[in-house]
């Protein structure tokens, strides 16, 4: 459990990419606020930082640079925890 506490502030692979294999869209990202889906096409890379997005503090609190495991007492967290991956490409370390 401590390592999983710890790979938030410090994931193993801090930058991710994958290439688009059909045309889609990621629902929010584009527009004046952000909210209108972007297009990705077959081919594009798209790159994301586990290691921002984990520091995020709309989503662990304004305390999100701090390590404090309490955090995780009453918590369920989801995709915006990706120390592991997701999808298809999990990590075969995950427990």
């Amino acid at each position: 459990m401590l390592t999983s506490l710890v790979l938030r502030l410090y994931p193993a692979v801090p930058f991710k990419m994958r290439v688009a294999t059909t045309d889609t869209t990621l629902p929010v990202g584009r527009g004046t606020f952000a909210s209108d889906p972007i297009l990705v096409e077959k081919g594009d890379v798209i790159c994301y930082s586990v290691g921002a997005m984990h520091r995020r503090k709309d989503l662990w609190g304004l305390d999100a640079d701090e390590f404090r495991p309490a955090r995780w007492e009453s918590a369920h967290h989801g995709a915006e925890y990706l120390p592991f991956n997701g999808g298809p490409r999990v990590c075969i370390g995950r427990t």
